[in-house]
This record gives C-alpha cells, sequence and structure tokens, in this order.
C-alpha cells in the first residue's frame, strides 16, 4: 500500500533559488571559510551570481561600466577647436547644457563614485551614463549643490549615498545639503539599501551554511572578485563612519593616490563618447577626484531637430555623466559643471590657456554678463601670454566700458558728472568712480536734481529714486568713503556691482 504525501505550499523567494542549489551541494559545509579548502571556495563562489545579481539590482549607483556610450577614435567632420565657437552661448540650468551646433571646452569638477579604490592623476577615462537606485539624487546633488557647498561637503553626502547611509545617520552637514538643494529625495534616502542586502545575505547564508555577512573575511571578500571589492569598501566605508564619523580628512584616507596614471589620458589617447545622435564628448584631467577637469564636447547641426528643439540647440545633462576607468581598483568620476566666478575660483594655476580662455569667453557671452566674475578674471588672467584670452580681455573691458558710459549719461545730462568731475576709477574693470566737490550739502543738492519716483528707505542716511527706464540712483550721505551717489542699472542683481557709477563728495 503506498502513501500520500500531503503537498505543503511554501512561498517562493526568488533570490533564493540559487541559494538553495548551492545548500544542496554543500549543505554541510562549515560556517568558517578557509580559503585553503576547496569545497567551500566552491560553495562561495556558486553563491557568488545571486549575491551579486542581488546587490547590483539594488545598489544605489551600479558599476560605471554598465552603460558606456559607443566610443568613436575620430569625430566626423574637421579636427577639434574651440576657439572657433567662443561666441556661443553655453546655456546651464541644472546640470544640463543646451548647445547650438560647434565645439566646447567645459570645465568640470570631479567627485569619488567610489569609497575605495585608487584615483591616481592624469587617468584615461571613457564616458558613460551615471545608474543606480540613487543615481538620481546624486545627479542632482552635482548639478545644484555647488554653487553653496564646498566640494568636500558634497564629496561626503555623496559617499553617504554610494554606500546606502540613512538621512537620519549622516551629519548635520549632509542632512542640511539634502534638505536645501534635494529635499524630493529625502524619503528615499530614509530606506536603507544596506540593510537589505545584509539581511538577504544572511538568509542564504542559512540555508547553505556559508558565514554570514559579519563574519566575513576581507579574504573570503577577495573571492569575490570587483563585486566583493564593492560590498568590502561598502563596510569599509560604515566602519570608518563608525570609529571617526564624517570627517573628510579622515573619509578620504579610503582612496588612495598613486600619482600618475600609467594609462595616461591624452587628446592623442582618449576616445571620443557618442552620448546622443548628434553630440560627442571625452573627459580629459590633469588631476584626480575633487579637482578640475576638461568636458570637450562637439554638437553636430541636424537639419531638422527632433521634438521640436527651439533654436536647434542640443542637450547634454553632464550632471548625469559618469567617467569610466576601464579599471575596476580605479575611481569612477561624476561631474559638477563650473561657470562664471565658481569656474575662476576653481581652475587650478596649470590650467590649460585653452580652458581659462573657454571660461572667461562663457563669461561674456552670457545673456547677462556677470561682471563680478569677469573682474575675477581679469584680476588672474589679466597678464597672461596667451593671445587668444589677452584678447577676450580686451573685448570684455570693451563692452563693459559701453555699459558704463550708457549708465551715467543720464547723469551727465543733469550735470551731475561734468567738466569738473575727476575719474578716481582705481582699475578699467571696476564700478567707475569720480570725485565732485562740495561735501554733503552738493550730494544733496544733485541728488535733488534727480527725476523720478522716490522710495522709501529704512535708514535714514539713504534715498533712492526710480527713473523711467527702470534705473536707480542711490544717495548714501554717510558712505564710508564720502556722501555718494550711485547709479545703478535696472538690474541690479548678480554681478552689477561692477557697472555701477559713483559720484563721491568728499
Amino acid at each position: 500500500m503506498g502513501v500520500t504525501k500531503k503537498k505543503v505550499k511554501t512561498k517562493a523567494v526568488p533570490w533564493a533559488f540559487g541559494a538553495l542549489s548551492v545548500f544542496l551541494l554543500f549543505g554541510c559545509a562549515s560556517t568558517q571559510i578557509g580559503v585553503e579548502d576547496v569545497a567551500k571556495k566552491a560553495a562561495l563562489l556558486a553563491v557568488r551570481p545571486v549575491l551579486e545579481k542581488i546587490f547590483f539590482a539594488e545598489a544605489p549607483i551600479a558599476p560605471s561600466a554598465r552603460e558606456l556610450y559607443p566610443r568613436v577614435k575620430q569625430l566626423p567632420g574637421k579636427p577639434f577647436d574651440p576657439r572657433q565657437y567662443f561666441g556661443n552661448r553655453l546655456n546651464l540650468s541644472h546640470g544640463v547644457l543646451k548647445l547650438s551646433p560647434g565645439d566646447y571646452v567645459v570645465p568640470v569638477m570631479t567627485y569619488c563614485m567610489q569609497s575605495g579604490g585608487s584615483s591616481p592623476t592624469a587617468h584615461q577615462y571613457s564616458l558613460g551614463k551615471l545608474i543606480g537606485k540613487r543615481a538620481s539624487a546624486i545627479r542632482d546633488l552635482n548639478a545644484l549643490a555647488l554653487s553653496q557647498f564646498s566640494p568636500k561637503d558634497i564629496q561626503v553626502l555623496s559617499w553617504s549615498i554610494q554606500n546606502g547611509i540613512l538621512y537620519e545617520e549622516m551629519s548635520a552637514k549632509s542632512k542640511e545639503i539634502i534638505d536645501k538643494i534635494i529635499p524630493e529625495h529625502k524619503n528615499e534616502l530614509k530606506l536603507s539599501f544596506y540593510q537589505s542586502f545584509v539581511d538577504k545575505w544572511n538568509v542564504i547564508a542559512e540555508n547553505t551554511r556559508l558565514p554570514h555577512f559579519e563574519e566575513l573575511t576581507d579574504e573570503a571578500m577577495s573571492l569575490l572578485g570587483s563585486f566583493g571589492e564593492a560590498v568590502k569598501a561598502l563596510r569599509d566605508f560604515r566602519r570608518k563612519v563608525r570609529e571617526r564619523g564624517y570627517d573628510y580628512e579622515d573619509l578620504s584616507s579610503l582612496i588612495s593616490l598613486p600619482g600618475p596614471s600609467s594609462e595616461k589620458g591624452t587628446e592623442e589617447t582618449t576616445s571620443w563618447s557618442q552620448v546622443s545622435e548628434n553630440i560627442y564628448a571625452r573627459f580629459l584631467t590633469s588631476g584626480h577626484y575633487l579637482d578640475v577637469g576638461e568636458l570637450q564636447i562637439r554638437v553636430v547641426g541636424r537639419s531638422r531637430a527632433p521634438q521640436a528643439i527651439k533654436d536647434n540647440l542640443s542637450i547634454i545633462d553632464v550632471s548625469a555623466l559618469i567617467a569610466d576607468p576601464e579599471a575596476a581598483q580605479i575611481q569612477p568620476l561624476s561631474f559638477s559643471v563650473l561657470s562664471g566666478a565658481l569656474a575662476i575660483g576653481a581652475l587650478p594655476a596649470e590650467a590649460s590657456p585653452l580652458l581659462a580662455a573657454a571660461v572667461i569667453a562663457a563669461i561674456l557671452t552670457e545673456q547677462s554678463i556677470d561682471w563680478n566674475a569677469f573682474s575675477q578674471a581679469v584680476e588672474r588672467f589679466g597678464y597672461s601670454a596667451n593671445q587668444v584670452i589677452r584678447d577676450l580681455i580686451q573685448s570684455g573691458l570693451k563692452t563693459l566700458s559701453k555699459e558704463h558710459d550708457e549708465l551715467e549719461k543720464p547723469l551727465r545730462d543733469l550735470g551731475i558728472i561734468n567738466k569738473n568731475s575727476k575719474d578716481i576709477s582705481e582699475n578699467s574693470w571696476g564700478a567707475r568712480n569720480y570725485k565732485n566737490p562740495g561735501g554733503r550739502e552738493a550730494a544733496k543738492r544733485d541728488f535733488e536734481k534727480v527725476p523720478g519716483k522716490e522710495q522709501s528707505s529704512n535708514d535714514p542716511d539713504v534715498r533712492v529714486k526710480v527713473l523711467e527706464n527702470g534705473e536707480r540712483v542711490v544717495l548714501r550721505i554717510k558712505d564710508k568713503r564720502a556722501p555718494t551717489i550711485e547709479m545703478q542699472p535696472k538690474d541690479a542683481g548678480r554681478g552689477s556691482d561692477n557697472t555701477r557709477v559713483k559720484v563721491r563728495y568728499p
């Protein structure tokens, strides 16, 4: 008489199927893995595909080689020469560049996309797409944070996100950046990728008698190749945080800086990546992470732009790119575009004249020129021997002089600036300054000549009138140097300090 076995329904755990097969093969294995034990090494290697799939399916950032753009050795058309296109505007918004056809060189701040490994100088990279469960958070961080926070603070937060640190566990500075810059990502950063992975590892360990995650040695991790290195880096970062906190200098000790790369990236050795139908780009650097590199871009013209892109502008999302080193032990890099005063301040002393010229050209082609940034460029590069830089600076000075002439015209028409006014400007790239005799009373009389509606002021020593064209005339009775009448442009915002005209009455 046969015995009928009752079927018991069990809930399937898809990611555990591979683990079950390992259990059937190695169920009697000891929980302590010695690399000399062939059977136990085989057990770990057998379960590796399952664990690797689980890890990278949920990883905040996927390996940089996962989604590389097609590479081409040679650009279509003539040789790359951005100098011919210095008159083209770089339309930058939220990390996205909108560009007309031409060649461009754009400075970028670079960030580590792993918390372990090495970052040699002048390494050769190819370009790929930043992907992973937290790729959008890091992309937005790169795009938006640099104008308000230091690169080191951004790097610490990026490392924290890459390693699955919960929002509640992050440093006060990292929380501040999230709250101010990327608040829309706050909820997703409250989910623990790390704990989820550890829990799944330990379930497999229970079924296969492999070691629990907490028992893994570095030697065991080394058997898992690049996947093991990624897990080890994650664990090392969290250990370092527990021991020393979120100090950048401590965390950066996890990254080795070996000096010049054996695979040096130059214009001769670095291939171009085709990042879209008509955009080619490549990344070059003479430094390592948290140094300034350059993104070279070619936009090929199209007879008909897809999706009716206005003015035939093409789009490249720089903050969504990742530079792949083609070596597991070397850091991939992600980018923040540098522009204006940020770019001038960040450019290293050894920056190529082409890159410096490109930054100045970009400042001068903005719809509203940031004259403060231009003045910083003049102070830093005004004595450059490079003719292209000198020509750009002279062009900018002429444009600024014309703006001063237009701005002071109402004061000349009213006789406030006249033949007796003495030009006391300190330089040709700052505010234009004049000196009139007569002191405080003369300043008051001249201000009364100004037509326009007077605005209320909280300061009794400051009076403001607005002209019909929106320009403002300000009287400061107790200016720190002397009573002053100041002419301000209509848009007295960014970069306007250097376009003002001041008449002082000592």
